[in-house]
């Protein structure tokens, strides 16, 4: 289970633009969660690079992964 609150004390913000229907979705897991959307979406941040897992390359040109 992840924490509430980011390990760290040293953060970054940053800027994204998300489609309409993936922000109503984070909108909806984060009131399920009673918990903050930028807490959604630092605990999948975190979640994707503990898989170590990096599709994104293949997705956005549309190849194979690995």
């Amino acid at each position: 289970m992840l924490d509430q609150k980011p390990q760290s004390t040293s953060t970054r913000r940053i800027t994204i633009s998300l489609q309409t229907d993936t922000y109503a979705e984070l909108e909806r897991m984060a009131k399920e969660q009673d918990v903050s959307i930028a807490w959604v979406l630092r605990a999948a941040a975190k979640r994707y690079i503990d898989a170590g897992e990096m599709p994104l390359i293949s997705e956005r040109t549309g190849e194979a992964g690995s």
